[in-house]
């Protein structure tokens, strides 16, 4: 961590010390909330949770983990290891964010998007990791806490910090923005995600853009042009956007493009334009230079995913080969488009979150499948008053592209819905459970029941040797319990 003592602590907070004296000057080697991650010399931010308040663990981590002092929402009597008390832990942890974001010189590239922002920043990161010394947001570390946290991970030494900016109320992309203060910004698409808020599209696109203001100047923008939404954005502070897409309209554009389940290749154009990005020159001679490029990825989004990716490199100076290595190298996380190949099926799990977008860019890559096509789909929450025509879209979009179908969960039944008139053609063949319990108990003996549900197989009885099968839904649904079964 860059030069940053306690002294610093107190003054960024605005808190009131106690027993501090010894430990004022002291320079700080992390911040944490989580007690059972603390280290010699970090701060422990007390923060009280829904079933867990962080300070009831204070004397611990200073006296045992040998932390250097604890931020703290209460006075702690006859306390004699060094705190400081203010208001609000949580917004201790966005102050002194903001502060050491200030310290740092590491490039920060900022992603948002309703769908992709993950899959986005792997791809991101595997490409600047090639030419800097990068980071990267860790795990889902993307909201009001994650966010912080994420920033303070970022080491002197760091080059390039690839950071997810994730938010679901007006407002929170603001608070983001603030303390991230991106040298580039990326937003991979606008969706329909958390629309109970948001309202609509519209909204979704207010909310992603508001951290514009806080963008450091001069800070190019990289917005999907396929996007119908995005593509409307013509300038922000000045600087007029750099778009991708699947067509030669844009700086970066896609064409060629052959996949399967497993890998995706396409050739990627990339014109004066966004070659000169370093530079910020926006002038093009409308002259464009042709990439192969391979991914050991199956997916069109993932063809996305590169040229963003591709964008920022071109923005950091990078050469067309180092690009073209870094996106090579990418690979697939638990949870995110993750093939996995078992004895009897190849299972493609991407259970970590689901929204219509999503959904459909998963079914896509299991239409390309070879055998049985098998989708296990489920509930996708916050989509608001209109979540039961939209589950019965996905249901709709699923003609010629599964031959097995499997849903799960009260939302899920509308999937099923959607899909019953490809079951009635007998072009599908469909099964509903209500939990994921029911869909993974063993089955009945039809000779000693009268249960109608008995005939319906669970899902390991379902599949037959060679199915690929999708897992998808909103994490809430807890479809990796499925996935873990198949394994």
């Amino acid at each position: 961590m860059k030069e940053f003592t306690v002294k610093d602590i107190i003054k960024v907070i605005n808190g009131k010390d106690f027993n501090c004296e010894s430990v004022i000057d002291k320079e700080l080697t992390g911040v944490r909330i989580d007690s059972r991650k603390i280290e010699k010399d970090n701060v422990f931010i007390a923060t009280v949770g829904e079933r867990v308040d962080g300070h009831s663990f204070v004397k611990e981590v200073i006296e045992e983990k040998e932390a250097v002092c604890a931020i703290t929402q209460k006075q702690m009597p006859d306390a004699d290891y060094p705190y400081i008390v203010v208001e609000d832990s949580f917004l201790a942890l966005k102050q002194i964010a903001e502060y050491y974001r200030g310290l740092i010189k590491a490039e920060i590239v900022g992603i948002t998007g309703s769908v992709g922002k993950t899959s986005t920043k792997e791809a991101i990161f595997s490409v600047v990791n090639e030419a800097f010394k990068a980071t990267k947001t860790i795990g889902n570390l993307n909201n009001q806490v994650g966010l912080p946290l994420s920033v303070l991970e970022i080491k002197e030494d760091t080059e390039v910090a690839v950071i997810e900016m994730g938010i679901s109320e007006f407002g929170e992309m603001t608070n983001l923005a603030k303390i991230a203060r991106p040298d580039i910004q990326v937003i991979t698409n606008i969706g329909n995600c958390h629309l109970e808020v948001l309202g609509d599209r519209d909204g979704v696109l207010k909310a992603k853009t508001e951290g514009f203001p806080y963008l450091q100047e001069g800070a190019p923008i990289i917005l999907n042009g396929d996007d119908d939404k995005l593509i409307t954005i013509k300038d922000v502070n000045g600087v007029r956007p750099y778009f991708y897409g699947i067509n030669d309209d844009f700086a970066i554009s896609a064409k060629d493009i052959s996949y399967d389940m497993e890998s995706v290749s396409f050739k990627m154009l990339i014109s004066d334009e966004i070659k000169a990005m370093k530079g910020f020159d926006n002038n093009s001679s409308n002259n464009s230079e042709e990439l192969d490029v391979n991914i050991n990825i199956g997916g069109e989004h993932m063809v996305y995913n590169a040229m963003a990716a591709a964008a920022v490199g071109k923005c950091l100076g990078m050469s067309d080969e180092d690009i073209v290595k870094g996106l090579s190298k990418l690979k697939t996380i638990s949870g995110r488009n993750n093939i996995i190949n078992t004895s009897k099926w190849t299972i493609i799990d991407d259970c970590y979150n689901a929204n219509p977008m999503s959904m459909k860019a998963s079914v896509d890559v299991l239409s390309k499948a070879k055998g049985r096509r098998v989708a296990i789909l489920g509930d996708m929450y916050e989509l608001g008053k209109n979540e039961k025509e939209i589950h019965k879209e996905i249901g709709e979009y699923l003609s010629g592209k599964v031959d097995v179908l499997i849903c799960i969960g009260s939302l899920g039944r509308e999937i099923y819905n959607g899909a019953i008139p490809e079951m009635e053609d007998l072009k599908m063949i469909g099964y509903f459970f209500d939990t994921v319990e029911e869909a993974l108990e063993e089955e009945k003996d039809l000779d000693d029941t009268k249960d109608l549900k008995a005939i319906h197989k669970n899902i390991i009885g379902i599949l037959k040797e060679n199915d690929t099968v999708l897992v998808k839904a909103s994490h809430g649904l807890h479809l990796e319990k499925i996935v873990e079964a198949l394994k």
